[in-house]
């Protein structure tokens, strides 16, 4: 398992390329239902212990990582952490700099091993966590949707963490780019 290496500077950094790259690659990139997020964000304002936010999105394209990386600069304030295949963060070691893991889901011992090193950095904290528990990049107008049960055995050993889906959505409409 490779473990998450989270730097202050590498996210910034990164963020403000993946934020760069999709103004200059994407004519728009809208996000709806942000409101949803508000208890999450009083709730750890509040007084009692903190809970994590699992962010859990569908996989349709190599985007997804950067679009998430964006997000986070531009909506919290906090460390966040992503769960990526083995054999990819191997190829795009860089991810580990702001935060990415391996998951092998192909070793049952290993892919528990990957939920166990979520839990130690999601417990009892604010940060957040993006899973993209297709487990692979899949078109977008596949039905039915299938997912791995990591999220569901996270929250289960977490004990307590808000949980918000995020449907990813690339759209060629009246513009040359998505």
């Amino acid at each position: 398992m490779i473990e998450a290496k989270h730097s202050p500077f590498w996210r910034k950094l990164l963020g403000w390329y993946f934020t760069r790259s999709l103004r200059k690659t994407f004519h728009a990139c809208r996000v709806k239902g942000e409101s949803h997020l508000k208890p999450w964000k009083i709730d750890n304002h509040s007084t009692g212990a903190p809970i994590p936010l699992i962010v859990y999105c569908s996989h349709g394209g190599w985007w997804d990582a950067g679009l998430a990386i964006a997000l986070t600069n531009a909506h919290f304030d906090v460390e966040s952490y992503g769960m990526m295949e083995e054999k990819q963060l191997k190829k795009y070691r860089f991810f580990r700099n702001i935060g990415m893991f391996s998951v092998h889901r192909g070793n049952p011992r290993s892919a528990v091993k990957s939920l166990h090193h979520a839990v130690g950095l999601l417990r009892n904290s604010k940060k957040v966590l993006w899973m993209f528990p297709q487990g692979e990049l899949i078109h977008q107008e596949m039905r039915p949707i299938h997912a791995y049960s990591g999220i569901g055995n996270l929250v289960e050993m977490l004990g307590e963490a808000w949980c918000v889906p995020v449907p990813i959505r690339y759209e060629f409409l009246h513009e040359q780019q998505p």
